[in-house]
């Protein structure tokens, strides 16, 4: 008997906000497929000072959860700074493709404007193809650790292989309609901080199959940004 594949998809974004003072990360989850990968969700830094994990026991659960009362949606002030009080974005102009490969990476990407990141800048990032953004040097890890002694920032960290299909893309966008949405989001959420976007990076995981190992049946997909 032919034994069918079935079709999985997930869906999820993560923006990177900032102005030349404040920075914030907003995650977007859509419907999110159930997985027997190791998987992880959440952000570290280099020291394990400020670490978070979203706090759901299955994948699918990240559909619901939430920081800030909106289903499916967490949001994190992380430039670090003291005593400071469900849509994707759109693809837009200027979209750079990752290429294909297992475990692989973005070249370096130069930020137009820096990010601060609890107390350090970065004006450099890498787009790694496993579900994580670090500022230092590419990561091809698929176990998820936050405690790694790194600044990385986890949308979904798990193995993923675009060879097999999806597309794996980003961009910095300063374009009025971009930051428009991302100031409304960032002071639906934080709005005791004042706050106006200058810059966005949109990083963006689209149809981007699980590695399957070569033995498994299941094709589970999924899109994130």
């Amino acid at each position: 008997m032919l034994s069918v594949g079935i079709l999985k998809v997930v869906t999820f974004q993560v923006v990177l906000v900032s102005n030349v003072h404040r920075t914030f990360i907003l995650i977007n989850y859509g419907d999110i497929a159930e997985t027997e990968q190791i998987w992880l969700a959440g952000y570290n830094t280099a020291d394990s000072v400020n670490s978070f994990t979203i706090p759901v026991t299955s994948a699918p659960e990240l559909s619901s959860s939430s920081n800030i009362n909106v289903n499916g949606r967490s949001s994190f002030h992380v430039d670090g700074s003291a005593n400071l009080p469900t849509n994707f974005l759109a693809s837009g102009d200027g979209e750079i493709v990752n290429p294909t490969a297992d475990d692989g990476s973005s070249d370096v990407i130069f930020l137009q404007q820096p990010f601060k990141y609890f107390g350090r800048t970065y004006n450099r990032i890498f787009v790694n193809n496993n579900g994580h953004l670090t500022f230092t040097e590419p990561l091809s890890a698929y176990n998820p650790s936050l405690d790694s002694g790194r600044d990385i920032i986890a949308p979904l960290w798990t193995r993923l292989d675009n060879r097999r299909g999806g597309t794996i893309s980003y961009r910095e966008d300063k374009s009025s309609a971009v930051l428009a949405q991302a100031t409304a989001a960032v002071k639906r959420y934080f709005p005791s901080i004042p706050f106006a976007a200058t810059s966005a990076f949109v990083a963006t995981w689209d149809s981007v199959p699980y590695y399957n190992g070569g033995g498994v049946r299941h094709t589970i997909i999924f899109d994130f940004q």
